[in-house]
């Protein structure tokens, strides 16, 4: 089952903001004293960087499939980790850098408490139902 992350709005919009940022630089570029060659190194570099950054808001997504929970988020972030390593998830707030993209999000913990992840689905509930139905042995406590 693919569910989407959950997104604030403020964090969409500053992602959304910098990349758009970014592009602009990235043409900008094109009207400097620079020699050509750095011209098109520059652009190519800021372009690059407004890709991945936009990536990160529209390509962020978590799979349960097959016994893994499969995690990405924009072009660079890939992570698979099996369902039998979750020991617990819990509902939290926080701003850790994570592939999660809203404050509130769901934290996973392995088998030690300071092993953990955080994802913010957008159907969290359904998310952690899910989760159970592939994982039984998954304790989900309360906030």
């Amino acid at each position: 089952m693919r569910f989407q992350a959950a997104k604030d709005k403020w964090v969409e919009g500053l992602f959304w903001g910098i990349s758009l940022l970014l592009y602009l630089v990235a043409v900008a570029i094109f009207f400097t004293d620079l020699h050509v060659g750095a011209q098109v190194a520059f652009a190519v570099l800021f372009a690059a960087s407004g890709i991945i950054t936009h990536s990160a808001v529209i390509g962020t997504e978590y799979v349960i499939d097959r016994g893994m929970l499969r995690i990405r988020s924009g072009l660079l972030i890939r992570r698979s980790i099996p369902l039998d390593r979750i020991a617990r998830v819990k509902p939290v707030e926080s701003w850790e850098a994570s592939a999660a993209l809203s404050r509130r999000r769901l934290r996973l913990y392995g088998r030690k408490d300071r092993e953990y992840l955080d994802v913010s689905p957008e159907r969290a509930d359904e998310f952690v139902r899910k989760l159970k139905e592939a994982a039984p042995h998954v304790h989900v406590e309360s906030p």
